[in-house]
């Protein structure tokens, strides 16, 4: 477990090998939003543009507190990670083009990514959403529970159990059937 709702966690977390899951609780229902492999980033983005949110325009619209985190990211398989300090490159950015580009670039990433799940959510079956994770991201489902797919696709186990026997109990790109939760 890197960080938990609630407590403070002012880094990025650059992922250098393996799989990370960030995940968030709601009503006692834990989804996972996003997967997090090799070379992505993930992390706190008040700590990475608190600066910004605590000038005076910022205050007003009441965004000058940082709020508590209400998500946790945990391992989902052995990982190495690197904990950017993302008031340092707060810090950076205000003095450097470089880092300014850089802390935008990750914003505007993180951004995408964000619209792009709430567009699959909103739009498309589960059976649709599994497709598209399986399109993107094959090496990541192959990692994965049946259990993690459900808390992603935003499912229940039983639903991704039908889901998975209507596939042919196959992944794609696989011969093997997937192996219920329970065993």
């Amino acid at each position: 477990m890197l960080c938990e709702p609630g407590k403070s966690f002012p880094y990025l977390v650059l992922v250098e090998r393996g799989l990370l899951a960030q995940t968030v609780a709601h009503e006692g229902r834990e989804m996972t939003v996003a997967f997090l492999k090799r070379g992505e980033v993930s992390g706190n983005l008040f700590a990475l543009y608190g600066d910004v949110l605590r000038e005076p325009s910022s205050a007003a619209m009441g965004y000058d507190r940082a709020p508590a985190l209400s998500y946790r990211v945990s391992a989902v398989t052995e990982a190495r990670v690197i904990l950017l300090d993302a008031r340092h490159i707060s810090t950076l950015a205000g003095r450097h083009a470089e880092w300014a580009t850089l802390r935008s670039r990750i914003l505007l990433e993180q951004t995408l990514r964000q619209a792009q799940r709430e567009e699959e959510r909103l739009t498309r079956s589960s059976e649709e959403r599994y497709e598209a994770l399986l399109a993107r991201s094959p090496e990541v489902v192959s990692q994965l529970t049946q259990r993690e797919i459900a808390r992603y696709l935003g499912i229940s186990e039983v639903t991704m159990s039908r889901l998975m026997a209507r596939r042919g109990g196959r992944r794609a790109g696989s011969r093997k059937p997937v192996a219920n939760v329970s065993d």
